[in-house]
């Protein structure tokens, strides 16, 4: 196993740009996702890394080997697509080995590969059916499992498991997880679902339109997105982005838009002031407005008057999606409220946690929120 690096790596189809000057690199060992809309760049960064598609302008290395004039057999990766790709005529143990055989290795090491590879994924009494026998939470665990037995240097994993029901997800998401920790080996995965990225990256690359956005843990970059995109990317549901203007009174500064208006601290205040302003964005996470009956503990927050348009009970939690003037909103509230459809509410806002973004350059504005 060794480190992974994208070096200025441009994918050109014609005068389209698919993926532009990536420069990237994955560290031995780590679980990297690539995550983005559709039509980002993320597939197409895993097929220039695994050889399926040729490098534009740039270079792929592994290790200290540049590969893009290496085939694709001789690069030592193992890929699992969305389709399992399993020959049906073969049994679950042929399917894993069939790669392994094509390389003459010997049947008693091909064996014992196969049957670790079934017990680390929990499909030991499955190697005599066939694929037709199966639910498609095993046929991806085969799918894992003739990958798993190549032992690469790294695993490629594109979108593997958006053909699963939403329950098997999850599942297999935790799977995915605790496989990559006992493998101790490279996974790059991709994925449109930010919550699949969140919950199973050691760090996430996002990319919009074939551009690196951002790269992170997932904590940072939900608390630090680095520009609007990756803000309103990142977090289910979406951070709320509003456009407001900045007011100074005699009694403090303000954010302003239309019915909305809410006092910032004095520090964050003039950090906006400093900035230039007065149009600027800002951004709250639906979890950051609360029910005033049921607040938190450790909050202090603004009042906000708004209306109510939807009530989602999630069981656990209870989005309401609000309004304040034209703006709409939605807020992650205790699940005892009692919030109704075309009633006003309330909502009580956590000033110390607002995101801050330039409009014209869409990037974050470094404040203090206090």
């Amino acid at each position: 196993m060794a480190r992974i690096s994208f070096d200025n790596v441009s994918k050109l189809y014609g005068s389209v740009t698919a993926l532009n000057e990536l420069s990237l690199d994955i560290e031995n060992g780590e679980f990297l996702v690539l995550v983005g809309p559709s039509g980002c760049g993320k597939s197409t960064a895993l097929r220039l890394l695994a050889g399926l598609e040729e490098v534009s302008a740039g270079r792929i290395s592994i290790g200290d080997r540049t590969v893009n004039d290496i085939n694709a057999k001789d690069r030592d990766l193992a890929m699992v697509f969305q389709s399992y790709a399993l020959y049906p005529h073969m049994s679950v143990y042929d399917n894993i080995a069939f790669g392994l055989k094509l390389r003459k290795l010997p049947k008693a090491e091909i064996a014992e590969r196969v049957n670790e590879a079934a017990r680390i994924l929990g499909i030991e009494e499955l190697l005599k059916r066939k694929p037709r026998q199966l639910s498609g939470g095993q046929r991806q665990r085969v799918a894992l499992g003739r990958a798993i037995v190549r032992q690469p240097a790294a695993f490629l994993l594109d979108e593997p498991l958006s053909n699963l029901d939403a329950k098997l997800r999850v599942q297999t998401r935790a799977e995915l997880a605790k496989l990559h920790e006992r493998l101790g080996a490279t996974f790059i995965y991709v994925t449109h679902d930010q919550v699949e990225a969140m919950t199973m990256a050691s760090r996430i690359a996002v990319l919009d339109e074939g551009v690196l956005q951002q790269t992170g843990t997932p904590a940072e970059l939900y608390a630090k997105p680095r520009n609007l995109f990756v803000a309103g990317f990142i977090g289910s549901p979406a951070m709320n982005l509003i456009r407001a203007q900045t007011e100074r009174t005699e009694e403090g500064f303000y954010l302003c838009a239309e019915a909305l208006r809410l006092r910032l601290s004095a520090d964050t205040g003039a950090a906006l002031a400093a900035w230039g302003g007065p149009e600027v964005i800002f951004g709250i996470r639906p979890e950051d407005i609360h029910d005033p009956r049921y607040p938190r503990a450790d909050v202090e927050p603004s009042n906000l008057e708004c209306s109510v348009d939807v009530v989602e009970k999630m069981g656990s939690e209870t989005y309401l999606h609000l309004r304040v003037g034209s703006a709409q909103i939605v807020a992650r509230v205790d699940p005892r409220s009692e919030a109704k459809a075309g009633e006003s509410f309330t909502a009580a806002v956590d000033l110390k946690n607002l995101h801050f973004f330039d409009p014209a350059t869409e990037q974050a504005i470094s404040v203090t929120n206090g």
